[in-house]
């Protein structure tokens, strides 16, 4: 198991399997995120979680576990061990209207991409007697695209993380590089946007790629305080970090055969 995970972190997630097995519980977010790429500059406290229940009975639940609840935040929980977790429990009504209501605070969040959540993952031991499923780095995009435009003020790391992404979705040692014909005539360094593009192609259903329109929308001027921070993360192949976000991001489109920009021409 990576070393990503602190031993408190591998115990938290181990009981939260042992609450939702049958793969009802999936990491996502940074802690994902950290599992397939890791980065030496991003250090997450808490991890993020979904679970395949309602708010009612995973509050019972994780209570009845001794897990602790934060007073102001329905989804800021502490586990046994002073583990931080951010869990959303989501239901299949959820999904379809495409919003999770909490029930205190009346606070409205997207989940229109948790459709994917539960088809789309990898499992990861955590210890000799458990498993937990990790969200794929496609969907992991999709999530963070969701979530920064829900609230793009709060949510620059996650343009950070995407950028990033974008970067490093192949490994510099990955076959792919030189099996994948579409990859053909891209630069080296860039061919990661180009095959997460065709990745998320295959995945994406009309509302997500209305997600990732709405996405591209906000970077069409490379100079804004939003497209800085996108391109702050990740290898730039010896260019501008503006310009190598920017070419990364026209491939992205070309990957999930959307049309071209002015910009991108």
């Amino acid at each position: 198991m990576s070393a990503a995970l602190t031993p408190n972190q591998r115990r938290a997630l181990c009981t939260l399997v042992e609450i939702w097995p049958n793969h009802n519980v999936v990491l996502i977010g940074a802690g994902a995120l950290g599992l397939h790429l890791p980065q030496d500059d991003r250090v997450t406290h808490d991890l993020d979680l979904t679970v395949a229940a309602n708010v009612g009975d995973a509050t019972a639940a994780l209570r009845n576990r001794g897990f602790k609840r934060d007073a102001r935040q329905e989804h800021r929980w502490t586990a046994p061990g002073a583990v931080r977790l951010d869990i959303l429990p989501i239901t299949p009504e959820d999904i379809a209207r495409g919003t999770l209501v909490w029930p205190e605070s009346g606070h409205v969040m997207g989940v229109r991409c948790c459709d994917l959540v539960f088809s789309h993952t990898l499992v990861r031991k955590l210890d000799s007697a458990h498993s937990i499923d990790v969200a794929t780095l496609p969907v992991i995009v999709l999530l963070k695209m969701e979530a920064w435009l829900d609230r793009p003020q709060e949510r620059g790391q996650d343009l950070r993380d995407i950028g990033y992404v974008l970067s490093e979705y192949l490994p510099s040692d990955a076959e792919r590089h030189w099996v994948d014909s579409q990859l053909r005539g891209v630069e080296f360094d860039d061919q990661g946007a180009l095959a997460l593009g065709h990745d998320l192609d295959a995945i994406a259903k009309a509302h997500h790629r209305s997600i990732v329109q709405r996405f591209f929308e906000h970077f069409a001027d490379t100079g804004t305080h939003h497209f800085e921070r996108l391109a702050s993360a990740g290898n730039t192949g010896g260019r501008d970090r503006r310009a190598a976000a920017a070419e990364r991001l026209a491939l992205l489109r070309r990957g999930l055969g959307l049309p071209a920009t002015s910009r991108d021409a």
